[in-house]
């Protein structure tokens, strides 16, 4: 546990160093990312070719975590972060040198890309399993929400920074984002705070680690329940956002209206995350998370019937995301205060693995309903996935008896 954990989290040293690089290097990660696939295809005037980009990164993620929890839990998380923040800094340095050289290819660049992802995947498990070590365990929800609030403040801010940056230089915001990365490694050495292996932890072969993970989750009634949930939220909202930013594009909407979608994500997430710490000492576990998972289906449908009027959309979308940063907020702590040490990196990379896999075919799927079922049909199938997934919490009894997060007792 941290030295200075006795402190508020503002005044908690290692904490902060770990929480400013972060949230420097997300910031940039959005705006590299926002801009990556439209370098791509200014260079190749080839569509398929961007999303082939864009697309290996999230492949490299969902991959890679299959084998990130065990590394998490067999060796220091402080030497994970770092390997972790290395790569992604290497990885995007070398995709900003072959654009600004010209030395492109579709073929190296999605390679860099999944190696970025690969990345992203052993640092965010590391990241989690040495939150519990640095804060305190009724200070989890907050350290939590202020991770929901710098991924709100990215979407809020990446887009339009990655647009400015990309009217400067195409390659500037890739240069930006390794240099983010460089920020991020610091702060990470700069933490005195012991971060080795858990003594429990041993390195397993990698698919009994795997299966280590997703044998507790399956242990834990309620989480599975809640895992099953999230997945199908995944898979649904994000297929959801993609189909109405095509339709909307499809539709000769400027694309500064659209860029609009994701800042208005931001600002309701970025609100939500200021209260968050608030709604989880307030409601219980289980409330919470019922509770945004109902609120996304109501604005998904809300979306649904004013796909014609833009600012009803965008208010839609604010409101749709107040409540997602508590009820991670507290998901998650609870899935950090009852997975015993030498178990949670391959307990929050199962969680990831089954949350996340879906998420490509999803927007594959949206991608061909659009061109072949219409609007209509594809926006509304996708929110029924979701309404299954609010009905998956709501009849889960399990989900229901889960208390408030002060009440939890830690492994």
């Amino acid at each position: 546990m941290s030295s200075d954990n006795a402190h508020p989290l503002w005044r908690q040293r290692d904490y902060l160093c770990l929480t400013i690089g972060e949230t420097v290097s997300t910031i940039g990660g959005a705006a590299a990312s926002f801009a990556l696939p439209l370098i791509v295809l200014a260079m190749t005037e080839s569509a398929f070719a961007a999303g082939v980009v864009a697309t290996a990164g999230m492949i490299g993620n969902l991959t890679a975590l299959a084998f990130v929890g065990n590394l998490v839990d067999g060796h220091s998380r402080r030497a994970a972060m770092l390997v972790g923040q290395v790569t992604r800094w290497v990885t995007w340095s070398m995709l900003a040198i072959l654009v600004t050289l010209g030395w492109f290819d579709v073929a190296a660049l999605a390679a860099l890309s999944l190696a970025g992802g690969a990345a992203t995947a052993l640092y965010r498990t590391a990241e989690a399993g040495a939150l519990k070590t640095l804060v305190r365990q009724e200070q989890l929800p907050t350290a939590v929400a202020v991770i929901e609030g710098r991924g709100a403040a990215a979407d809020l801010a990446g887009a339009p920074l990655g647009a400015l940056l990309l009217s400067l230089a195409l390659p500037l915001p890739l240069w930006i984002n390794a240099a983010s990365f460089a920020v991020a490694i610091i702060g990470i050495a700069l933490i005195r705070t012991p971060l080795a292996r858990p003594d429990a932890a041993r390195p397993e072969v990698y698919r009994k680690a795997l299966s280590a993970g997703f044998r507790y989750l399956r242990g834990q009634r309620a989480f599975l329940a809640i895992v099953i949930s999230h997945g199908l939220v995944n898979f649904g909202l994000n297929a959801f956002t993609f189909a109405m930013i095509v339709i909307l594009q499809r539709d000769d909407h400027p694309y500064w209206l659209i860029s609009l979608y994701p800042a208005a994500a931001g600002i309701g997430l970025l609100a939500g995350s200021l209260l968050a710490p608030h709604l989880v000492a307030r409601m219980t576990i289980g409330r919470l998370a019922s509770t945004s998972v109902c609120l996304t289906v109501a604005t998904m449908t809300a979306i649904n019937l004013a796909i014609d009027h833009p600012p009803l959309i965008l208010a839609a979308v604010v409101v749709g995301s107040l409540s997602a940063p508590a009820s991670n907020a507290a998901t998650v702590s609870d899935l950090a205060v009852v997975t015993p040490a030498h178990l949670q990196g391959r307990v929050f990379a199962a969680d990831e693995l089954a949350t996340g896999i879906a998420v490509p075919w999803g927007i594959l799927l949206a991608g061909l309903m659009v061109e072949n079922a219409g609007s209509s049909p594809t926006l509304a199938s996708l929110t029924a996935v979701v309404a299954v997934a609010a009905g998956v919490l709501l009849s889960s009894a399990d989900v229901r008896s889960l208390p408030r997060l002060a009440e939890v007792e830690q492994a």
